[in-house]
This record gives C-alpha cells, structure tokens and sequence, in this order.
C-alpha cells in the first residue's frame, strides 16, 4: 500500500482554475438546530428566509441529516445573520460557522454558538472594556463589547459577545473584586437562547 500510495501525484490548482467558486465559499456558512428531532427542512428553508429577509436571496440545502449549507449572495445579507444571532427554528437554536477555503462543509464542528450576554450588578468603575473582556473569556471565549450600549458610566448593565461551548455549563453568577477590594457577585441574563436555557442552567447545577 505504501508504494502505491508513493505512486499517486499531486494536483496544483491554481486560484484562477476554480471558476470563481470562492468568492461563493466566502458567502457561505454551515449550521445546525440543536435538536434532536429532524427537522422539516422545507419549511425551515421558508421561515428562515422570512426572518433573514435577504436583499439577494438564499440557498438552503441540506449536506447531511440535520446540517445545513447556507449560500449567500451578497456580503451584507451573511453579515446581517452571522452578526444578529442566534437564530432559532421553532425554538431551537441554529449553530452556525463560516466556512472559509479548503473546509469540507459537512465536516465543520458545530460546537459553539455566539451569545450576546448581559452584565448585571457590577459596581461603579467596572463598566470598561478590558473588564468585559475578562468576564468575556471566563464564560467562554470573548468576541466583541457594546461600546455603543456600554458607553455611560451609570448603564443598569454591560453587554458582551462571546462564544460558548453547548457542552459547558451556563454560569449565573460570578464574584469579582478588584485587587484590595470587597467580592461583588454579578449576574449574567443570556439574550436570545430561549428554551434551551433551561438545559444549559442545568447543567451548571
């Protein structure tokens, strides 16, 4: 078998020989609902489309049970859903990840969900983006901070992006202090995750 396998060339492609397919490829993301049910793919494809309201359309097609290619065609339309999640088909949350050059889209782990995560309860003075960042990567993996939302002193809350594992526990709470400081306990309220909440805090007990 090795011989054999010594024995097979290599194809170069070069990037003007795809046919413009790349520029379909950056337009392009995977996903999956967490469920275990099937889901109806033909009016999953409908609902989808009328809550995305894409200006240049959308192809949905199914690349294996329960995971889906979504083809965009125009760079606002994919930016407007990866940017707006998580979305959710009849409750349940659609994963999703971008699919960039030389990925087998079937492949892609679909692991993680971005989650927008509000703040409660921190005390004056821990409003600052290098804060959010630290609360950010201790629940998962920190991606952007409101600075728009965040930008008063006296806003009831803060609002993070991060990334979160659907494997790892949903935390509630957490005690932070500054260094001399007394422990405070703020309160973390997840946005758009619906009934899968309870399963996720379920975990955490």
């Amino acid at each position: 078998m090795d011989s054999l396998d010594e024995n097979f060339e290599g194809l170069i492609i070069k990037d003007d020989d795809d046919g413009g397919t790349s520029n379909l490829v950056n337009l392009s993301h995977v996903g999956r609902f967490l469920t275990k049910r099937p889901i109806c793919t033909h009016i999953m494809k409908i609902r989808m489309a009328s809550i995305w309201r894409p200006g240049k359309g959308v192809s949905i097609s199914e690349l294996k049970p329960s995971v889906f290619l979504f083809q965009f065609y125009h760079p606002l339309d994919l930016k407007h859903v990866l940017d707006n999640g998580p979305w959710n088909f009849e409750n349940n949350i659609l994963i999703v990840s971008k699919i960039f050059e030389g990925d087998i889209p079937k492949d892609i782990p679909l692991n993680h969900v971005d989650v927008w995560v509000q703040v409660h309860n921190l005390p004056a003075g821990f409003m600052s983006q290098n804060i959010g960042e630290l609360l950010g990567n201790s629940l998962g993996i920190f991606i952007d901070y409101d600075s728009k939302h965040n930008a008063s002193l006296w806003k009831s809350y803060m609002c993070i992006c991060i990334k979160k594992d659907i494997c790892s526990p949903l935390e509630k709470y957490k005690k932070i202090k500054k260094q001399g400081g007394e422990w405070k306990t703020v309160i973390f309220k997840y946005e758009k995750i619906g009934q899968f909440s309870y399963l996720w805090y379920s975990r955490s007990q």
